[in-house]
């Protein structure tokens, strides 16, 4: 019985010490996990302290970006209105630049239609105006012959008046004679005359043909988009009026000045003898 309880006492005295030791175990245990556990915390709150510090500056970021998003959205806005009001304005820019064009090609039209008529026109007087050139040369070269037949009719008639003087017996078949020589001259003067007056006509006639077509030239010169300006058309025929030198035979002096305007003088030529006057 003693060997029994001694053997009990025992067992208890190892089971206690086994019982601390597996406490001194846990214990250690647990304090290796504690402290595990700590520095885990402190590690997981630093890294939810960073990650805080991160979210507020994403946040602000955030923030940042949506007052720029605000900020572009209304410039874009605006950008927009402005890019439809240049549309608007480029379209209506467009159709007016076609509209002009379209006008400017009709008005083209139109001034190469007047400037037909006019080169017409022009081409006209040209003719005309050739015309009674050759006229007035006619009445020139026919004024001429008139004036050698009444010089001769002249020298006749003073021939006859020194016979007269002299010659008693054919006195009056020399009277007779010289009335019809004065009768042919008063005829070659009257033709004369005739002539002067048709000569000063036709003078006349190329004057006005003459500021015709000077006049049209002029009007033509207006129409500078379809043919040679105006001003460069006036400068050139004014340098070639004043480099031109007037003939003995001209009939007419042209001037073309600067500023466009046409003096037309006629040349009084061929002048009647004994001072007779168209």
């Amino acid at each position: 019985m003693e060997n029994l309880g001694h053997y009990s006492v025992t067992m208890k005295g190892y089971g206690l010490i086994i019982f601390a030791v597996f406490a001194t175990l846990a214990g250690a245990v647990t304090a290796v996990f504690l402290i595990g556990a700590n520095e885990m915390i402190s590690t997981q709150a630093a890294t939810i302290t960073k990650h805080e510090v991160k979210i507020e500056g994403l946040k602000s970021e955030k923030a940042t970006l949506e007052t720029n998003k605000a900020d572009l959205t209304q410039k874009l806005d605006s950008t927009t209105t402005t890019l439809r009001s240049t549309e608007t304005k480029l379209s209506e820019l467009t159709t007016q630049h076609y509209k002009k064009i379209a006008e400017h090609a009709e008005l083209m039209e139109q001034v190469a239609e007047k400037l037909s008529a006019q080169d017409k026109e022009i081409s006209a007087l040209n003719t005309k105006l050739s015309t009674a050139q050759n006229k007035n040369r006619d009445y020139d070269s026919k004024i001429k012959d008139l004036n050698s037949l009444m010089a001769d009719k002249d020298r006749a008639i003073d021939d006859i008046g020194r016979r007269l003087e002299s010659a008693e017996e054919d006195r009056d078949h020399l009277m007779m004679e010289r009335k019809k020589l004065i009768a042919e001259k008063a005829e070659l003067e009257k033709q004369f005359q005739d002539i002067l007056v048709l000569r000063q006509k036709v003078q006349e006639l190329q004057v006005e043909l003459t500021a015709s077509r000077k006049l049209e030239w002029l009007r033509r010169g207006f129409y500078g988009g379809a043919r040679k300006k105006g001003g460069s058309r006036l400068m050139g025929m004014s340098k070639k009026s004043q480099s031109k030198t007037v003939s003995p035979n001209a009939d007419l002096n042209v001037e073309v000045r600067r500023d466009g305007t046409v003096k037309i003088v006629p040349i009084q030529t061929n002048l009647p003898p004994n001072g007779v006057t168209p």
